[in-house]
């Protein structure tokens, strides 16, 4: 079965904040220093709703979904004669976040803060996340490089980043990115 258009768009994203997409060098150096290491973010289920307070607190933190939530056409580069179509797409990054005491003991800490911190300072670690996933998704080898994929992504600009406290020691970061592709007009890209 063929990808919808914006799958393999989504994959490479779910590289670049999961798998450790660019962190062992062959993509430069650039994208090396912007990389981020495997597990860190881990995409939760399809489907999965992050708002869910029944969502295990283990796949809860640092969790993340991805949703399209518009589209529209570049008007300075389509013409509908020619097969290339430039498209920019709104994709809503979405990350959990716990900071109750009784939820440290699953805290995904890093080796640079502790649990304690993470959940004394959520906001600060949600957005500093945020942060750095805007530095790696906007990075130009770690997101559109080899290995190249139909349709391509041109580039990706995030546009905010909020917080927000869904209460019961559980918060979400909502990110914010014009994602911008190039597509074939003759491919259908059907699920």
């Amino acid at each position: 079965m063929a990808d919808d258009l914006l799958k393999p768009i989504e994959d490479r994203i779910v590289a670049i904040l999961s798998q450790g997409r660019g962190t062992n060098g062959a993509l430069g150096a650039d994208a090396l220093a912007r990389s981020i290491a495997a597990g860190f973010f881990r995409p939760v289920d399809e489907g999965a709703d992050l708002r869910d307070p029944g969502m295990p607190a283990e796949v809860f933190d640092r969790g993340f979904r991805m949703d399209w939530s518009g589209s529209r056409d570049d008007p300075a580069t389509n013409n509908s004669q020619q097969s290339i179509l430039i498209e920019s797409y709104t994709l809503r990054l979405t990350v959990g976040y716990l900071y109750s005491e009784v939820a440290s003991a699953v805290i995904a800490a890093t080796a640079t803060e502790t649990r304690a911190t993470a959940v004394n300072r959520w906001t600060a670690r949600a957005l500093s996340d945020a942060r750095n996933v805007k530095r790696a998704v906007e990075q130009p080898e770690l997101f559109r490089g080899a290995p190249t994929i139909d349709p391509t992504p041109v580039e990706a600009t995030r546009i905010s980043s909020d917080v927000m406290d869904l209460g019961g020691g559980r918060a979400l970061c909502v990110s914010t990115f014009n994602v911008v592709v190039q597509s074939n007009q003759d491919s259908g890209y059907l699920p």
